[in-house]
């Protein structure tokens, strides 16, 4: 018996020493996982942030030729209005980057093709308007207004390009699968494998900070009845409005995101806001102050604005406002409607709205419910308040049938 016990000992031992190699490579693994994975694809990172440097380099040295040339030619001086020549210089040399920039990093790249999708509309519809001899507004932007605009640009694209790439201490692949998961059993594997930390090529998220950046540093809220066209191409490059919810946040105003006016044939008659016009009243504080919303048909398949009438965009902004008192009015050929509304007004229907914009902004964000909960806890815990009001006020008037 005493045989068999040491021979079943000796056993044991024997199965336990010869699990500590695989157990130690595990623990090894499993410790330095993310060094492993670098050393393994170490060539291929280099190669990528060497890619990445040298279309930043050339990005750099193209912008500079270009600034150079244009400064040269000083090309502000001229005709007041901007010309068939002026567009289609800034349109060839703003794609020409944009070409050069389309697989750089995130930022640039995405930087690169809002500036290319702005500045090849405003050539359209400047064009288009010369060319069909229209005397409207859309075609009368400033041309020094149009250099200063270009110059921003250039000067923002040349920042991004000018930012060196840290290289990441840890490094992991991730899978891009597009394919939900209640149908994934049924798909054969797939997808794309990319490296964190290391984005390539434009992203157009209308709450990313990119485009925020864009919008609020280069182009700017606030437009006026000669440059509403570089908005529009903007907005109509996201396919939304949703960005203007930042600008309610910061402002303490709000007004409709679109104004929807139904199904036709066509599509849907909906015109989106693309920008805004403040005018300070003559009295003190905000009496007699106004804001213009300017509204856009973003759709290029159809136009429908010139026949739209004064009551349905009231209809809309009473619905939202509660009053009527508004003025309209309709931008012939531009496909764009302009409304006026009391900055009181705006102010007001911020106050009572607030929680609901915080929603519509967290949901147009898609952020994760956790992150948004912890980014509110540490910058701004009054919009996570609103927003559980808000939500509790829907669900109670559901409920009781409100």
């Amino acid at each position: 018996m005493s045989d068999f016990f040491s021979f079943f000992g000796d056993l044991v031992e024997s199965f336990f020493s010869t699990l500590k190699i695989p157990i130690g490579v595990y623990i090894t693994w499993f410790l330095l996982r993310d060094k492993i994975r670098l050393y393994l694809v170490r060539d291929i990172v280099v190669a990528r942030l060497k890619e990445i440097q040298d279309i930043k380099a050339s990005v750099r040295k193209k912008i500079a030729k270009e600034i150079s040339c244009f400064i040269r030619n000083d090309f502000k001086k001229g005709s007041k209005w901007v010309g068939s020549s002026d567009v289609t210089y800034g349109a060839r040399i703003i794609k020409e980057i944009s070409d050069e920039s389309f697989h750089a990093e995130r930022g640039l790249a995405t930087l690169t093709y809002l500036s290319e999708y702005v500045f090849s509309g405003i050539e359209a519809e400047v064009k288009g308007s010369l060319e069909e001899g229209i005397e409207i507004n859309r075609s009368r932007m400033s041309r020094r207004y149009y250099c200063n605009l270009l110059f921003r640009n250039l000067s923002l694209i040349d920042s991004y390009a000018a930012r060196s790439i840290e290289i990441p201490k840890n490094f992991s692949t991730r899978n891009n699968d597009k394919i939900g998961h209640s149908s994934a059993a049924y798909v054969g594997k797939g997808g794309i494998s990319s490296f964190n930390g290391l984005e390539q090529g434009p992203r157009f998220d209308p709450m990313g900070f990119y485009c925020i950046e864009y919008l609020f540093d280069i182009l700017g809220v606030e437009v006026n009845k000669m440059n509403f066209i570089k908005n529009k191409y903007f907005f109509k490059a996201l396919g939304g409005s949703d960005t203007f919810y930042i600008w309610f946040i910061e402002r303490k105003v709000c007004a409709p995101i679109n104004i929807d006016l139904g199904e036709v044939i066509f599509g849907r008659k909906m015109m989106n806001l693309i920008g805004v016009e403040i005018f300070k009243g003559v009295k003190p504080g905000n009496e007699g102050k106004c804001i213009h919303f300017y509204y856009c048909n973003l759709s290029g398949f159809f136009g429908f604005v010139d026949s739209v009438k004064d009551s349905e965009v009231k209809g809309v902004f009473f619905n939202f406002f509660g009053n009527n008192d508004f003025a309209v009015e309709v931008i012939k050929g531009a496909e764009v409607v302009v409304v006026k509304v009391p900055y009181a007004c705006a102010t007001e229907a911020y106050r009572l709205k607030r929680g609901e914009i915080a929603y519509k902004a967290y949901k147009a964000s898609r952020k994760k419910a956790l992150a948004f909960v912890r980014e509110c806890l540490l910058s701004s815990p009054s919009s996570l308040l609103d927003i559980l009001l808000y939500r509790f006020c829907f669900r109670f008037k559901r409920f009781w049938g409100g």
